[in-house]
């Protein structure tokens, strides 16, 4: 307006935002469309099947195993996602990462934070990944006038059972502006590389696999038996394996396989953090494709594996995604009519995977998805 650029148009940052109305002409029932928490509890399913014996290297983190640890700046808002993301960029090529037991800096860039029908998911959304297993040390990073606010996320952690000073904390406005906020970002990590050791290594089996499965198309029956063993395999062993309630997997013999009762309620609401391993549903409003991975996401799963038979989709930007497919040899494997050799061929490249010899495709070509759901209403772009 005065003639010359913000500092913002010369970084070019800029934003899309639609503003979506809804005119009540008549009553409405909402408590349909409002987030409920689900219980939460496994859902049982066949486990009849020979466990096998592998070996991952997982971090024991006062009995907590992970298979990776990453710095993770969390922006509260979409306005404070891209220096959010020149932070994380800075970090990499930074020698903080030398020794200091984090595989890398991530951020998980969103478009939300002004308010909306969602704010439920959006919060248990975020909580999820502030208590994920790979995060070891966590900023949350706000622009400082939306209504997610740092304090807003301060008395959600609270609520929740966080500890707020396990985390840190750094706003635009409030510190001084985009140079600034980077600096204090930058030093915060590196106290804390500092003062906190890295975890121990040890080694373990399928009780420590958190995998979730998403497919955008209906295996063929080879494909889905394969899935089916390595989900009773993993849930046998004391690990956890979680798919979306809208998942084409579950319309396969997957569901018959799995011994999975018809009806069967969500075990998750969308985003709703795992507290106890075993095979869970989760709610899913949408089958927009981001929306999926997110929530899936958000539940603390270490490992996705997907399935499509078009070209290969996008993945997720903190959590390494496999891909699987029966017709193009663009994913990661092919899969084939031999049920038993999916199984092993899949099991081979799932252990491979969260031991980090093997890099998925998607990690590789940077290609990835992260959106907060839109909910039932919404609309997705």
């Amino acid at each position: 307006a005065s003639g010359m650029l913000s500092v913002g148009e010369k970084a070019g940052h800029s934003q899309v935002q639609l503003w979506r109305d809804w005119p009540q002409t008549h009553p409405v029932e909402l408590k349909p469309l409002q987030m409920v928490e689900a219980s939460g509890q496994p859902i049982a399913i066949n486990t009849d099947i020979t466990v096998p014996d592998v070996s991952i290297p997982v971090y024991d983190n006062h009995g907590v195993t992970a298979t990776d640890q990453v710095g993770l700046i969390l922006p509260t808002s979409l306005c404070s996602g891209q220096i959010a993301r020149m932070c994380a960029e800075l970090l990499n090529k930074n020698s903080l990462l030398a020794n200091s037991g984090l595989s890398r800096f991530v951020t998980l860039v969103h478009t939300e934070g002004c308010g909306g029908s969602i704010t439920d998911e959006f919060r248990s959304t975020l909580l999820g990944y502030l208590g994920h297993p790979f995060a070891r040390h966590t900023l949350l990073l706000e622009h400082g006038c939306e209504s997610t606010h740092n304090d807003f996320f301060r008395q959600a952690m609270i609520a929740r059972g966080y500890d707020p000073a396990d985390f840190g904390w750094a706003s635009i406005q409030l510190d001084g502006g985009i140079q600034t906020v980077i600096h204090k970002m930058v030093d915060w990590f590196s106290e804390q590389i500092e003062d906190d050791p890295v975890p121990r290594k040890t080694e373990a089996g399928l009780e420590a696999v958190r995998l979730a499965l998403i497919t955008r198309d209906t295996p063929p029956e080879a494909s889905a038996t394969a899935f089916a063993d390595l989900t009773r395999m993993i849930v046998a062993a004391g690990g956890t394996v979680v798919i979306n309630e809208q998942d084409p997997l579950l319309k396969t013999v997957f569901a018959q396989q799995i011994a999975l009762p018809s009806g069967t309620h969500p075990s998750l609401s969308y985003a709703q953090t795992i507290k106890q391993p075993g095979f869970h549903l989760m709610a899913m409003p949408t089958r927009d494709w981001g929306e999926m991975l997110t929530g899936l996401g958000a539940s603390g799963v270490e490992v996705i594996l997907g399935y499509s038979e078009g070209q290969p989709m996008p993945g997720h930007p903190m959590i390494p995604m496999l891909q699987a497919s029966s017709r193009n040899n663009d994913e990661d494997i092919t899969l084939t009519d031999d049920a038993l050799a999916n199984t092993e061929n899949l099991l081979d490249l799932l252990v491979e995977t969260l031991a980090q010899r093997y890099v998925p495709k998607v990690v590789q070509s940077g290609n990835v998805y992260f959106q907060v759901t839109r909910g039932l209403l919404g609309v997705s772009l």
